[in-house]
């Protein structure tokens, strides 16, 4: 079983203080403003909300954002075994499992009035998990052991799941969404591709909304994730939405609810409105840029072009950023032409060239330091037009070109 990069500094740390949050279930049932319907929220600690504060929570922000009163049971440390077998002492006063107790609320509810169950459920199972021999975690070593554990683990993933679901579904009323997660990567890709594998696989079975959190955490975890699990405050700002945007109808499946475009001015029967090469949903949700406009930032590359792969097609770029696509002049009038070369580009640098901010200074041909991992990616005007940060920031960028 192949593994994924781990991030190596950090893991260890980050072991060692999770393990003081396996047992216990996190204070967060409540009601958020005393609307009629309300949303129960059941899983582990990114159900929870570990390491952010009570409003910064996704369940809280998601309750509030589609007007429901919240009832939280998410578990730090939870796995499936233990959301079906482990008992707690609820706040409703009953002692019993988290399934139990949503059963229980769900029992209690006048019809109608719980509008939507979430679950993320899985993780837990096997990421703990250590070679006997070694000791090791299995997310970090590949030995028969470690294959056979997982192995065992997954099964009882999928073995859980589908009795937890087949429960949910027995219970909910007709109109209640029950709002299924997968899990962006942790740690192992591998493992988590097969665990996300056998949600998928319950949730067509059960006719379960899928949540997709890969879809929009891929690539992004530093700036999502505040120990390499738990989702950072922005994390959970992006959950929230992505659970919301999954209440049905989407019907053009970008992403967004049709609800949720209808508020923005967007076209819910097209899943790109601008046709920017960006869905609607990326665009709102992940990049914060304008769906209506297909160039958000004005810098001459649509926001589709930006968030490609390709950097001399403008891609590996931010669409809210206009100073990360090095081109000021080419075409008769002076302006962009949409290419980054030595005639218009590098020459204009050169001969605007005023390290102490003086005449010939162009503030078109000035870019600020580099910021992000790539080295395109320019921040705004820093006042000089000199070599560390123009010179040299033109020639990276040298032939690319959004046309």
């Amino acid at each position: 079983m192949p593994l994924a990069a781990v991030r190596w500094p950090v893991l260890a740390a980050v072991i060692m203080a999770l393990m003081f949050i396996q047992v216990g279930h996190s204070k967060n049932t409540a009601g958020v403003s005393g609307y009629s319907t309300q949303v129960i929220v059941m899983g582990d600690s990114i159900a929870s909300g570990y390491g952010v504060s009570d409003e910064d929570r996704w369940a809280a922000i998601f309750a509030e954002q589609t007007s429901h009163d919240l009832v939280n049971l998410g578990v730090n440390g939870a796995s499936s075994y233990k959301l079906v077998e482990q008992a707690l002492d609820w706040p409703s006063g009953r002692s019993q499992s988290q399934l139990d107790e949503a059963l229980s609320v769900l029992a209690e509810a006048d019809p109608g009035s719980v509008s939507a169950v979430t679950l993320g459920i899985g993780v837990n199972d096997w990421l703990w998990l250590r070679d006997p021999a070694t000791n090791q975690y299995c997310v970090t070593v590949s030995t028969p052991a470690c294959n056979d554990l997982v192995s065992n683990a997954l099964a009882g993933v999928q073995a859980n799941l589908h009795n937890i679901l087949t429960q949910l579904t027995a219970a909910l009323d007709p109109d209640t969404h029950l709002l299924v997660m997968t899990y962006f990567v942790i740690w192992n890709v591998d493992t988590t591709a097969a665990m996300n594998n056998i949600i998928l696989t319950e949730i067509a079975e059960h006719g379960a909304i899928h949540v997709d959190l890969p879809m929009y955490f891929a690539g992004r975890e530093p700036d999502l994730l505040a120990d390499t699990i738990h989702p950072s405050a922005e994390g959970h700002r992006l959950l929230a939405g992505i659970f919301t945007n999954a209440i049905p109808p989407d019907s053009d499946g970008d992403g967004l609810a049709d609800s949720v475009e209808a508020g923005l001015g967007l076209n819910a029967a097209l899943s790109d409105t601008d046709g920017d090469g960006l869905e609607d949903g990326l665009e709102v949700l992940v990049y914060r840029s304008d769906p209506l406009a297909p160039d958000t930032d004005g810098d001459g590359c649509s926001d589709g072009a930006e968030t490609g792969k390709d950097e001399t097609l403008g891609g590996l770029r931010d669409p809210v950023n206009p100073w990360d696509f090095y081109d000021v002049a080419g075409s008769a009038d002076g302006s962009a032409d949409g290419i980054i070369d030595l005639p218009n580009d590098l020459l204009g640098v050169i001969r605007h060239f005023s390290p102490l901010g003086q005449p010939p200074y162009d503030m078109r041909y000035d870019r600020g330091p580099q910021i992000g991992e790539h080295v395109w990616n320019a921040s705004a005007p820093d006042g000089v037009i000199d070599l560390p940060n123009d010179l040299l920031g033109v020639i990276r960028q040298l032939g690319h070109r959004c046309a």
